[in-house]
């Protein structure tokens, strides 16, 4: 490959002569003076109604091109009547006649909406949205800058319509669960396709032992310039297999023309644990539950007063757990360039505190992207993003070595030191000792880069080559101090995990524009993809530590267990598209794929996706000129298939595993079944959309979609007689349908001041509609899910609780027959709804006042149901002795006629009351203030003496984050994972922050 590009840079210094030598050149800028990157320049046909400019009537044409890195553009045009349109995001379009002069430059005035101007990152290419076929939204870098978000796609929440981001922890660095349209899949996986600067990225899970850490964490919001979210077949299908749930395509700040510019802006804040509804009990009430749990008991009354007199600690454990958390954030950038080079470079430092004591994120991330225009037709560049991050980590969720969990239900009785050392009495977890001696530390490093060529050939040829290496290294450390309850066990624990994962890939694609009578546009593009993936794991432990405190694994005297595993996998795809177009007004789109994944036996290997499109912008048509009041008006639909392979590597082979011991002989054990007939998961989805916008203030985009999911991909149950327990096989079918609404309106704007607002409106279904045979109602019961046919994915199934006995205080639930029984084992389960929300909700808002801005953004989720196991634990009535309760479990039941939420509290209860039932089964609606932020900018002008030392621009800002919640969960904060299974997950943070960026 590096020989390959070697002989193009050659080829292309020779190419000059292929350059068309009659030309227009020119640049363009906005209010500012600073160039525009990417803007679209489009040639218009000119038909004249008389000898007068005024009375010119344009009519697009698909001859056109976009502004370069400096803003500069090219393009042959018509001598005779023509003119071209320049656009931008956020920009008025202007249409600028072409005369004898041969250079222009070009200013365009900023427009708050314009549907017609947006140009949009989409597969392999740019294209207006305007002329676009497809679903897609899109989210500019001003949502982006400034953003205290540890990773990027926490931001995308309540801005595009469809997205549900489920976010568990509040932990730095923590990984999000992204769906597009709902679960898409059983067990191939529901998160969308990430790609940057046409690289797909791989966003998998990098660890090991639990910390969840995402890998998105490692790009810096504030590099980004826009982000296209493609949803249906007609967007996604040029990625085939692997844009079944939808595709994030991510665009990166480019070098402008022009003397360079710096920026430097820091951000420092403080966050706090966010505690909304949720109490525990303080230790005077504990020793309430306590005393009459005993009595219910039956034990004696000095008895009882001996026990609590052993009780002599008053501990807030949250106190000793918990802490605010500084946050801070440095960046520099500077890009500049000139005629013929441009560069983009940042370099960020980001130090962020958890608020559980002790736990970190330290990121330190660059970029840099350069672009080299070698000649008319040859241009070239590479991108570069390596970064490094930092996280000390607690344990897993519901782990009794996590300090988080132990922070919930360690006693407030227990001190918090026995003499010097920590209290871990009979085997106490105490979470403050649990913190200073256990340690849970990550690192990991990222390379991502790429370089691009592109070539202007002659009859309106472009070729275009990348290639691309994502490598992702990450070493996790675990120690288990003697002292700890699980470090005792072994007098002290190690281990170590080692990941390293490389994802190889190039593309090639040629591209071709033809314009018939001005009338007939198309354009062709045909493509060739080859990707490849290696993954490492290995990891080691070790146990018997002689000196406790030094840590390092070989300080240990006995080596446990060493593993090592290496996945292969590999892709090649062949891929073409076509667009058409009739008078810029009939649009028609096509695309197939071919895609051929290692995942599958070679017989069914290969996989092929299509996709139709179509659109018709109404507002074109004679007979709607009269109704002025609509801007623009589009209707569009489209229908296609995509597939999904995102399952474990070798899914179809027989597998062995060795290193076995059999009778002091070595040996090896079968591991997993094959099964050549496995195939790809198919996709057919089906999407009709409006876009409209009226007196060019209020844009509209309405959705609805139809995908059909079939061929799962699911470990099925096979008889045991076999020797194994599942296998692979491509069985069962779902169903996503649903509608979306997305409103952005200018709604005023008046001398120095304006208001915008945006509103994201969407709604899905998903239902299972086969499983495993056809007609046979199949179940998959999975803890407190049911997987059955004309219910959804994520249906709870739990024993239904029918309250408490008012005569003597039993648990009841409901049997068979709709009876009360007060045996658990009795009790009747039922699908009791589900996890997946009715309706989501997202509202931004930003005024804007001279040099003051103000921004508001709000989300609001309806109609989700979440089981909060937490709460089992916390108010278990007595079963788990010795362990703090939430406050909700003071409401128990005392005496006969009583009304009490909880039954009666007995000590070492054996009732069952606290097994999963519809009993801790919430609402998980909630209304949420998700930020505020405030900021004022300072011009030169206005500060002299910043003028005088070359200061373009000072901008100071405030932003408080997750400001606010109304909801009637128990549990700290109802946005919990995509299942809808609330634990003990690290507590999400209330952020207060303040910056200041400085522009030179």
């Amino acid at each position: 490959m590096q020989k390959l590009f070697v002989s193009i840079l050659c080829i292309c210094s020779t190419l000059v002569g292929f350059a068309q030598t009659k030309k227009i050149t020119g640049t363009v800028y906005n209010s500012a003076k600073e160039p525009l990157v990417a803007a679209s320049v489009v040639e218009m046909k000119v038909q004249y109604d008389s000898d007068e400019l005024k009375n010119a009537n344009y009519t697009p044409t698909t001859n056109g091109t976009f502004t370069l890195g400096d803003g500069t553009f090219e393009l042959e045009v018509t001598e005779n009547q023509s003119a071209i349109e320049i656009s931008y995001i956020g920009y008025k379009p202007l249409i600028v006649p072409i005369t004898t002069i041969s250079t222009y430059s070009i200013v365009l005035q900023p427009d708050a909406i314009s549907i017609q101007t947006v140009v949009v990152t989409v597969p392999y290419s740019k294209q207006k949205k305007e002329t676009y076929t497809g679903s897609l939204s899109t989210v500019s870098s001003a949502t982006l800058s400034n953003s205290t978000e540890s990773s990027f796609d926490k931001a995308l929440q309540g801005q595009v319509p469809g997205v549900v981001l489920s976010t568990a922890s509040g932990q730095p660095g923590a990984s999000s669960q992204i769906q597009l349209r709902g679960t898409g899949s059983i067990s191939a996986g529901s998160e969308p396709l990430i790609v940057i600067d046409g690289v797909v990225m791989y966003s998998g899970e990098t660890t090991q032992a639990g910390s969840g850490s995402s890998i998105l964490s490692s790009i810096n919001p504030n590099d980004i310039e826009s982000i296209s979210v493609l949803k249906d077949a007609s967007a996604t299908s040029l990625y085939g297999s692997r844009g079944s749930n939808g595709v994030i395509m991510i665009t990166t700040k480019q070098g402008k023309k022009d003397k360079s510019a710096y920026t430097y802006s820091t951000t420092q804040g403080v966050g706090m644990l966010a505690m909304n509804n949720f109490e525990l009990l303080t230790a005077d009430q504990y020793k309430q539950l306590q005393t009459e749990g005993m009595k219910q008991a039956g034990m004696a009354q000095e008895d009882i007063a001996a026990a609590l007199q052993q009780q002599t600690g008053n501990t807030n454990w949250f106190d000793e757990v918990y802490a605010p958390a500084w946050y801070q954030t440095y960046e520099f950038t500077s890009s500049g360039g000139n005629d013929k080079t441009t560069y983009f470079l940042s370099s960020q430092y980001k130090d962020e505190e958890g608020i559980v004591r002790g736990t970190d994120l330290k990121r330190f991330s660059t970029r840099i992207n350069i672009q080299n225009i070698a000649n008319p037709v040859c241009t070239y560049g590479v991108k570069f993003n390596p970064s490094f991050t930092n996280r000390h980590v607690t344990d897993a969720p519901g782990v009794l070595a996590s300090p988080v969990t132990a922070s919930f239900i360690a006693s407030p009785t227990q001190p918090v030191f026995n003499g010097s050392d920590y209290n871990f009495d009979n085997s106490f977890y105490n979470p403050a000792g649990l913190l200073a001696l256990n340690k849970n530390y990550n690192k990991s490093s990222r390379m991502l880069g790429s370089a691009f060529i592109t070539l202007n050939l002659p009859k309106k040829l472009v070729w275009n080559s990348l290639v691309s290496i994502d490598y992702v290294d990450t070493k996790e450390e675990i120690y288990r101090h003697p002292q700890t309850p699980d470090g005792a066990l072994y007098n002290g624990s190690a281990e170590q995990f080692f990941t390293d994962v490389t994802t190889r890939s190039t593309t090639h694609t040629l591209t071709w524009n033809k314009s018939i009578a001005n009338t007939h546009n198309v354009q062709l593009l045909g493509g060739v993809e080859a990707e490849s993936m290696t993954k490492n794991l290995s990891s080691i432990k070790a146990s018997n530590f002689p000196i406790e405190d030094v840590e390092t694994i070989f300080a240990a005297s006995k080596m446990e267990g060493m593993d090592s595993k290496q996945f292969e996998s590999s892709m090649l795809s062949a891929f073409s598209n076509m667009q058409y177009n009739y008078k810029s007004s009939y649009f028609l789109s096509a695309s197939i794929r071919a895609d051929g994944s290692s995942k599958f036996h070679p017989n069914h290997r290969w996989g092929t996706f299509w996709s139709a499109g179509g659109s018709w912008i109404v507002s074109n048509e004679e007979w709607m000129k009269p109704l002025t009041p609509i801007s623009f008006a589009k209707l569009r639909a489209s229908y296609g298939t995509s597939g999904n392979a995102n399952i474990q590597d070798y899914a179809y082979m027989q597998l062995y595993e060795f290193a076995k011991n059999y009778n002091d002989e070595p040996g090896s054990i079968p591991t997993q079944i094959g099964t050549e007939n496995l195939t790809w998961e198919k996709n057919n989805t089906a999407n009709i959309g409006v876009d409209v916008q009226i007196r060019k203030r209020i844009d509209i985009s309405l959705d609805a979609y139809h995908r059909k999911t079939y061929d799962l991909l699911l470990l099925v149950p096979i008889p045991s007689i076999s020797g194994y327990t599942h296998q692979f096989q491509n069985v069962g079918a779902m169903t996503n349908k649903g509608i979306e609404l997305m409103v952005q309106a200018q709604v005023y704007k008046r001398d120095n001041m304006q208001y915008t607002t945006a509103i994201t409106l969407a709604h899905n279904t998903n239902t299972i509609t086969e499983l495993y045979s056809p007609n046979t109602n199949d179940t998959i019961v999975q803890g407190t899910k049911i997987r059955t046919e004309g219910h959804s994915f994520q249906s709870f199934y739990l024993a239904e609780w029918a309250g408490v006995n008012s005569a003597d205080g039993s648990p009841m639930w409901y049997d068979a027959n709709g009876e009360l029984t007060k045996d658990y084992n009795k009790a009747r389960k039922v699908l009791a709804g589900t996890a997946d929300p009715k309706l989501t909700v997202g509202w931004n808002n930003t005024v804007q006042y001279k040099q003051w801005s103000c921004g508001m953004v709000w989300y609001y989720n309806y109609g989700n149901l979440i089981f909060n196991q937490l709460q089992t634990e916390l108010q278990s009535d007595g079963a788990l002795w010795g362990k703090n309760q939430s406050k909700q479990a003071l409401d128990y039941w005392k005496a006969p006629g009583d009304d009490a939420t909880n039954p009666k509290l007995v000590q070492n209860n054996s009732s069952n009351s606290n097994e999963f039932s519809t009993r801790y089964l919430e609402s998980g609606s909630y209304l949420r203030l998700k930020q505020i932020q405030v900021s004022y900018t300072i011009q030169p002008k206005e500060a002299s003496k910043a003028a005088h030392y070359r200061i373009q621009q000072i901008q100071l800002n405030l932003q408080a984050n997750n400001v606010w919640v109304l909801s009637s969960f128990t549990g700290l904060d109802p946005e919990t994972r995509a299942n809808g299974v609330y634990y003990f997950d690290y507590p999400k943070q209330r952020l207060f922050s303040g910056g200041v960026s400085v522009r030179f």
